[in-house]
This record gives structure tokens, C-alpha cells and sequence, in this order.
């Protein structure tokens, strides 16, 4: 008679458990082209991309809900942004009326012509 086909469940090594989805080891990545996570789908999944020229993640709407550019290290952030702390030398925020700077210690607040509150030595 033919032998009976067994077919594989699991896969259990070193350095992957598939039964308990752990990871057990380092892995060393190669160079490749891009890594895609999820698969978007509109009105239902989101979906990550990780590139050399950055990092991309969308919602299920397809809006983009961060972004990190490879090239000129901009980052864009469609919800809150939270730290513990935080370290910059100058902050400007909305349209450039307000400003302020760590280098020089001011704070500048500007109507669109004219600087109206300035704190700090000018």
C-alpha cells in the first residue's frame, strides 16, 4: 500500500515557536525592497509599510496616520503626540504666530504683521 500522508501542524525550532507566536531568538534582516504589515482594505483594515525611505501607517479609512521620512527625518502625526519629556531648541506651532525657543529663551506670539508678546530679552 502507499504510505499514509502526514502533513505538518507546527512548526517548533530554536529559534521560533510557532505554536506559542513567540519569537525565541535574534534575527539578522538582509537587505530587501520593503516590508508591508496588514493588508489595507478600505472600510476595514489598516495597514503599515516600512521602506528605506520611511515608515507609512494607514487607517482603515485610508488615511495616513503617522509618517517618517527617510530621507529629511520629518515625521507627521495625525493623532497626539506624548513623552515623558521633551528636548527641541525651537517649537513652532500653527502658523508660525507662536514660537518658542530654547537657543535664544524667548517666547514670540505674532498677529500676522506685527510680534505682540514677546517674553524673554530682545
Amino acid at each position: 500500500g502507499f504510505p499514509q500522508k502526514r502533513v505538518a501542524v507546527e512548526l517548533l525550532s530554536v529559534t521560533l515557536n510557532t505554536k506559542t507566536k513567540r519569537i525565541l531568538a535574534e534575527y539578522q534582516f538582509s537587505d530587501s525592497g520593503a516590508l508591508q504589515i496588514g493588508k489595507y482594505a478600505n472600510g476595514v483594515t489598516g495597514d503599515l509599510r516600512i521602506s528605506p525611505d520611511g515608515i507609512v501607517a494607514r487607517d482603515k479609512a485610508g488615511n495616513t496616520t503617522f509618517a517618517l521620512d527617510g530621507a529629511d527625518g520629518s515625521a507627521v502625526f495625525k493623532g497626539e503626540v506624548r513623552a515623558g519629556s521633551l528636548i527641541s531648541g525651537k517649537v513652532i506651532v500653527g502658523d508660525n504666530s507662536v514660537t518658542i525657543d530654547g537657543g535664544t529663551k524667548r517666547i514670540i506670539i505674532n498677529d500676522g504683521t506685527n510680534d505682540r508678546v514677546l517674553i524673554g530679552q530682545f
